[in-house]
C-alpha cells in the first residue's frame, strides 16, 4: 500500500510524527491484507502475554503443516509479517520488495535528506524527532512512544522456537508466567533454611523461591557489585552536563548553559527521561540512540567516528589551535542551502498526500469491516486509486480525508538536527577538506621556514 517514498514524505512533515501515525495505519492495513486478517486482529489488542505466546504457537504449527507450495498469503504467520514490516519501518525502508534498488533510487532522488541515512541513522532520528526537548510533539508523545515500543517488541523478539518452547513448558506445568521486575530477584541467605537459592517477589507481592532464572542482563545498576563499589568514587564527566539528557550533533552533550560541550555520548542504549506533562501524562524526552542491534549499529557508526577524529588530529598536527571547532565548521559547510533543501522536500508533497489518503482509507475500512477479513481484503484492493478509495470508503473515508493535516515541511536545521550521526559520505567530505587544510598549512610553514633559513644564510 505504501513504500519508501511515502514513508520518507511522512518523515519530512513537521517533526516526523506521522511515521508513528499515518504510517502505522498503512503498515497494519498491509499486514492484515497480506495475512488474511483484519487490522484489529493484527494489532492483537487486549491479549495477555500467555495468550500471545499461545497464538504464536498455533500459527507456527499451522504454518509448519501447510504445503510448501501453497500460494495463499494467509499461510504466512502474523508475527513474521509484523516483524518484517516493522523492521523496514524503523530503518526507513518502507515496505519494499527490492530494498537495495529502492534505497538506491531514493538516494538519487533525495541526496540531501535521505542518502546514507537509511538504517540505524534513520531509526535513531525517528525517535529523537518525537522526543526532542521543548518541542510541541514531545510534550504529549505517549501514543507515539507506544507505537515505537510495539515495533521494537516485534523486531527484537526472541526467535519463534523460543516462544514455542515457552508455550510447551507452560502447557506441561513446568513453567509459570508471572509479572515482576528483574531487580526483585535476590539470593537467599544460607541460614534462612531455603532449599532454593533464589528469591523473587512479583508485582502482586508474592515471594517464591527458584533454582534458576534465565533473563536478559538488564538488572538495575544498583544491584551490580561493580557499579555499587564505584559509587561516589568517580567524578562526573562534565560539571555542567550532569543530569542533562539533551544531545546535539555528533552526540555532543548540551550543558545546563545551553552550550555544546566536548563530551560525547556514544553509548548504544539510548538516553532520555520520562517525565509528566501539564496534564499529568507520561512523556519521553531526549531519547536519541536506542538501537535494534548494538553490534550492527556500532559497525555502521565506527567509520564516521574515525574519520572525524582523524580530521581533528590532522588539523591539530598542523598547528590549528581549536581543531574541534574548525571541524564543526566544516560540517556546517556541508549543509545544503535553504533553496536546495526546499526544492528537494517539495518533491515529496505529492507522496505525502498520497500516503495520508491511503492511511485514511485504511482507518475507514478497518472500522467498518473490523470482523470480516475477506471483506477487508476486497476493499483493500480499492485503495490504490483516488476513485477506488472514494467508492469503497464512502462517507467514512471522506471524513478521514478531510482531517488530513496539510504538508508542513520541516525546517532545514530542525530536520538535520534529528540525526545525531551523519552519513559516512559527509564524514568523508569533511575529512578530505580537513586534510587539505592541514596539508596547505604545513606546506606554508615549510615555505616560511625555507625562506627564513635562506635569509639567515645570506
Amino acid at each position: 500500500m505504501a513504500g519508501i517514498r511515502e514513508q520518507h514524505a511522512l518523515f519530512l512533515h513537521n517533526q516526523g510524527e506521522e511515521t508513528f501515525k499515518a504510517w502505522e495505519d498503512l503498515t497494519v492495513g498491509s499486514i492484515a491484507a497480506a495475512t488474511g486478517r483484519t487490522p484489529k486482529q493484527v494489532r492483537m489488542e487486549g491479549l495477555t502475554t500467555e495468550e500471545l505466546i499461545e497464538l504464536q504457537h498455533r500459527e507456527n504449527e499451522a504454518h509448519a503443516s501447510s504445503p510448501k507450495d501453497d500460494p495463499h498469503q494467509a499461510s504466512r504467520t502474523l508475527f513474521g509479517a509484523r516483524r518484517q514490516a516493522n523492521l523496514g519501518s524503523i530503518l526507513g525502508l518502507g515496505m519494499e520488495r527490492n530494498v537495495e534498488r529502492s534505497v538506491a533510487e531514493m538516494s538519487e532522488e533525495a541526496p540531501l535528506t535521505y542518502k546514507g541515512r537509511a538504517g540505524y541513522l534513520m531509526h535513531r532520528a525517528q525517535l529523537k524527532a518525537v522526543t526532542e526537548p521543548g518541542t510541541p510533539v514531545s510534550e504529549d508523545n505517549q501514543e507515539l512512544i507506544n507505537v515505537y515500543q510495539d515495533r521494537m517488541a516485534d523486531v527484537t523478539a526472541s526467535p519463534f522456537q523460543v516462544h514455542d518452547l515457552v508455550h510447551q513448558l507452560m502447557d506441561a506445568g513446568i513453567l509459570k508466567y508471572t509479572q515482576g521486575s528483574y531487580d526483585q530477584i535476590s539470593a537467599t541467605q544460607a541460614d534462612e533454611g531455603q532449599d532454593r537459592p533464589l528469591s523473587f517477589e512479583d508485582d502482586s507481592g508474592n515471594v517464591t523461591q527458584h533454582d534458576l532464572f534465565l533473563v536478559s542482563p538488564t538488572f538495575q545498576r544498583s544491584r551490580n557489585p561493580a557499579e555499587a563499589s564505584l559509587k561516589g568514587q568517580v567524578d562526573p564527566p562534565h560539571e555542567r552536563a550532569t543530569g542533562s539528557w539533551r544531545v546535539g550533533p555528533h552526540r555532543r552533550v548540551w550543558t545546563d548553559r545551553q552550550e555544546l560541550s566536548q563530551l560525547e555520548d556514544n553509548g548504544l542504549t539510548g538516553k532520555g527521561a520520562t517525565v509528566l506533562n501539564e496534564a499529568g501524562r507520561r512523556t519521553t524526552v531526549g531519547a536519541f540512540a536506542i538501537d535494534v542491534n548494538n553490534r550492527e549499529s556500532a559497525v555502521q557508526l565506527a567509520p564516521g567516528l574515525a574519520l572525524r577524529r582523524m580530521s581533528q588530529q590532522h588539523l591539530a598536527a598542523s598547528g590549528v589551535e581549536n581543531p574541534a571547532d574548525v571541524v564543526d565548521a566544516l560540517y556546517e559547510e556541508c549543509l545544503p542551502s535553504e533553496s536546495r533543501y526546499n526544492e528537494e522536500v517539495e518533491k515529496f508533497r505529492g507522496p505525502y498526500q498520497e500516503a495520508q489518503e491511503r492511511a485514511a482509507f485504511m482507518r475507514a475500512i478497518g472500522r467498518v469491516e473490523h470482523d470480516d477479513p475477506e471483506r477487508f481484503r476486497s476493499l483493500y484492493g480499492e485503495g490504490f486509486t483516488p476513485e477506488g478509495r472514494e467508492r469503497a470508503g464512502g462517507e467514512a473515508y471522506l471524513r478521514e480525508k478531510a482531517a488530513i493535516p496539510p504538508f508542513g515541511p520541516a525546517n532545514m536545521r530542525e530536520y538535520f538536527g534529528r540525526f545525531v550521526d551523519v552519513p559516512e559520505h559527509i564524514h568523508e567530505r569533511v575529512y578530505m577538506r580537513a586534510l587539505n587544510l592541514a596539508t596547505l598549512r604545513l606546506a606554508s610553514q615549510s615555505v616560511q621556514d625555507v625562506a627564513g633559513t635562506s635569509s639567515d644564510d645570506g
